[in-house]
């Protein structure tokens, strides 16, 4: 098994699909990630500087922010649009997600319901964006999350 591949595995093994239900219907719809997908995120990690994938993932956030769009849709392409910049992408999206969802929880703007159903927009995202990495995030998302 190649190393991304492994890494994949272990995210994905530690998810409990049954607490995610917009992820699991979009794995039952698009089906599991293949070899050859997940082996294609070493292809497309982009090298350009250390802070790349910070610098896209602002870009991002800055451009969606501001939009009158469902909380949950905005989750889901900006983790979309980070898988698709391959395995750095990924990880940074999930470190990214993982540390803003426990302390909306902590800090109390959201409550552990509003954190996980975002987490569930997160994966998905994840999960559409390593599935189909030359798609467009918004189209893919809108097949499973209500743009507005």
């Amino acid at each position: 098994m190649s190393d991304t591949k492994q890494a994949i595995d272990n995210i994905m093994r530690d998810i409990d699909h049954s607490n995610y239900p917009i992820l699991k219907k979009a794995v039952e719809q698009e089906g599991g990630l293949s070899l050859d997908e997940v082996n294609n995120l070493a292809v497309n990690t982009h090298y350009i500087s250390p802070f790349y994938h910070e610098y896209k993932l602002t870009q991002d956030y800055l451009k969606y922010r501001p939009l009158k769009l469902n909380d949950k849709f905005k989750h889901a392409v900006m983790n979309c649009r980070a898988a698709q910049r391959g395995m750095k992408g990924v990880f940074r999206a999930n470190n990214l997600s993982l540390l803003k969802e426990k302390s909306d929880v902590l800090l109390g703007s959201n409550t552990l319901d509003e954190s996980n159903a975002d987490m569930d927009a997160n994966l998905t995202g994840r999960y559409l964006g390593i599935k189909y990495p030359n798609e467009d995030c918004d189209e893919l998302v809108e097949r499973y999350i209500k743009r507005k």
